[in-house]
């Protein structure tokens, strides 16, 4: 009895032994995943080796008695690059912090909303109504619609139009959507949709003047233009004109109706709008420059660009894109570009 007694004794102790052995040499793997702004990943796909789990809503994620070892951990989910980490698990376990990084549309679509940059001073495109103090306008109504298309919302975010590729470029918005004029300077820090409206630049004088028709009739006088824009560029070229640059092009228009200025220089359709509601202005001439409008994005993000065309390229298709020209411009479009 007294063998029996000693064996089963060194019997419990071995179990014992091999019980905490186990314990000791397995652990817990857990952590949290997030994207690049810090918020939470619900339902991430997370690899261990072969073992496979999923985030919960606070993005953690555990895997329970994970034995001693090196490890692949892996990270995946929809529109966001996979990451991926050779992971050395000791007795005591784990925790990793994951960031997964989401493409241009992805963070758009997780977020609802994709926000737009907009110098809302350029009516029939973008002003702000004073009734409401909101963003109306064609390119408001546009980006409402485009967004719509891709299962968010669209707002609209006021930036000086002098610098809004920089605010663009730093991440203040997503998008551009000001009437912009696509230029192969642009394009250098920019990536434009396809183009959405067809304009150019126009003369725009007090009605009363009879003397200025064309912008070789500029030579000694001054023409008003809006910083940052292609009628700048375009009064810039005329031989004798003296430019005088503003932030908005609303002040321009002010101070030639009021003549401290003899013209201004700028796209047809906000000129034309203008002037039909201050009969001190007139249009003279005939376009001088062909341009076509663009919605910017930030270069190398080509995921939400390529979204926004194939939404332009619909509405242009079925109807919508006329139904909303009509709206602000009382007539169909000569073209669509």
């Amino acid at each position: 009895m007294r063998g029996f007694t000693k064996v089963a004794a060194v019997l419990v102790v071995l179990v014992i032994l091999a019980i905490l052995t186990g314990c000791a040499s397995s652990g817990q793997v857990n952590g949290v995943v997030k994207d690049q702004s810090g918020v939470a990943i619900k339902g991430a796909t997370v690899y261990l080796n072969d073992l496979q789990t999923t985030t919960d809503t606070n993005g953690k994620f555990v895997f329970s008695n994970v034995k001693s070892g090196d490890y692949v951990l892996k990270v995946e989910a929809e529109g966001a690059t996979p990451y991926q980490e050779n992971i050395k698990v000791l007795g005591s376990g784990i925790s990793k912090e994951v960031t997964l990084r989401f493409n241009s549309l992805a963070r758009v679509k997780r977020a609802g909303v994709i926000v737009f940059g907009s110098d809302t001073t350029y009516a029939p495109f973008e002003w702000i109504d004073p009734k409401t103090g909101n963003a109306m306008g064609f390119d408001v109504d546009l980006a409402n619609l485009l967004a719509s298309k891709i299962g968010v919302k669209a707002q609209i975010v006021t930036a000086d139009f002098s610098g809004i590729i920089p605010a663009l470029q730093t991440g203040k918005f997503d998008a551009i959507i000001s009437a912009m004029t696509i230029t192969d300077e642009r394009k250098k820090e920019v990536d434009f949709s396809d183009p959405y409206y067809n304009s150019g630049q126009i003369l725009a004088v007090q009605s009363s003047n009879n003397s200025i028709t064309k912008p070789e009739d500029l030579v000694g006088k001054t023409v008003g233009v809006q910083t940052g824009t292609t009628g700048e560029e375009a009064a810039k070229k005329i031989n004798g004109a003296i430019v005088k640059s503003y932030p908005d092009i609303q002040l321009a228009l002010s101070d030639l109706e009021i003549g401290r200025i003899d013209a201004v220089i700028n796209d047809l359709p906000v000129s034309l709008y203008y002037a039909k509601t201050h009969p001190k202005v007139k249009i003279v001439g005939s376009l001088f420059t062909t341009e076509q409008y663009g919605i910017a994005f930030r270069k190398d993000e080509p995921e939400l660009r390529d979204a926004i065309n194939n939404a332009l390229k619909e509405i242009k298709a079925n109807g919508e894109y006329t139904t909303l020209y009509k709206k602000w411009f009382g007539t169909a479009p000569q073209s669509i570009p």
